[in-house]
């Protein structure tokens, strides 16, 4: 074998063996039982073998990226502050589109609470008022899912999406208890960002302007 050649194998074998490292770097889990044990910190490899094991063990495929989101939203939500909040990229970009004055949804304005989300305002003419919802009462779960205790940045972007597709939702009428189910088609919501109206008190009168968006 000529000296060309087997510097050329040499290479393509150091090459191999860096990038084998970077992935069993980053995937600890994908080590052999004794190698992980001798080679990954103690932390690193509890992690790894709870991962190993879902993924061993779980009814249905889980993804990488599944886990480490969980992963990052527990790390977060150990902070025990309920204004500390991870977000994923796409939820970050749902955030920062309702905060330009106009987004994808069903039309309400909603305040975080341990039921899920209470209805603060549902703005005229969107599919959330000609589906009925009023201001006061509780959205309990998105799609069956329960949004009780989900941070509300969170909440919001399951029900915001894609003009024209559908959502359902669970409404819960704190006067009446029993909750409904409402099937929603999405529609872009123009928000204005401020409203004014003149108010009277005896013979005063008074102008109010309400930012009914601000960021």
């Amino acid at each position: 074998m000529s000296s060309f050649a087997k510097l050329f194998l040499a290479l393509f074998a150091a090459l191999l063996l860096f990038a084998g490292g970077i992935f069993l770097g980053g995937h600890p889990e994908a080590l052999p039982g004794p190698a992980r044990d001798a080679l990954v910190d103690d932390d690193r490899a509890v992690r790894a073998e709870i991962v190993e094991a879902i993924k061993d063990n779980y009814y249905k495929p889980v993804k990488n990226s599944q886990i480490d989101e969980a992963s990052l939203k527990g790390i977060v939500a150990g902070l025990g502050d309920q204004f500390s909040n991870y977000i994923t990229p796409n939820e970050a970009k749902e955030f920062e589109q309702s905060l330009r004055g106009e987004f994808e949804g069903v039309g309400m304005n909603v305040d975080e609470d341990r039921r899920g989300l209470r209805v603060v305002r549902v703005f005229e003419g969107s599919p959330g008022e000609k589906a009925g919802i009023e201001a006061g009462e509780f959205v309990t779960a998105v799609n069956g899912r329960s949004i009780a205790g989900v941070a509300s940045q969170i909440a919001t972007s399951r029900i915001k999406g894609k003009a024209g597709t559908k959502v359902r939702l669970e409404i819960v009428n704190p006067d009446e208890g029993t909750p409904r189910t409402l099937k929603l088609t999405r529609a872009k919501i123009e928000v204005p960002t401020s409203e004014g109206r003149v108010e009277k008190r005896g013979s005063d009168s008074f102008g109010v302007v309400e930012l009914t968006n601000f960021g």
